[in-house]
């Protein structure tokens, strides 16, 4: 894990240096208890979510009926 943090510390530097407000959570989405504290961590330094993006992967949507995107992208999505 240690790589992924410092990985994620770097991105976030580089984007401060282009004046982003950036807040960097690592959490796994399956996880509830992840989930709650990336939104506790998020609305204590930004005040609000106004955007999630996730980019947990998945089967590519345009050659996935879907239904089958959506069963694949639903334990990483939705509570």
């Amino acid at each position: 894990m240690r790589a992924g943090q410092d990985a994620l510390k770097h991105a976030s530097d580089e984007l401060r240096d282009f004046g982003v407000r950036a807040v960097p959570v690592i959490a796994d989405m399956t996880k509830a208890a992840d989930r709650a504290r990336l939104f506790e961590t998020a609305i204590s330094e930004l005040g609000s979510v106004d955007l999630l993006v996730n980019n947990a992967g998945g089967p590519p949507p345009e050659r996935t009926r879907t239904s089958a995107w959506t069963t694949s992208a639903r334990p990483s999505s939705f509570p």
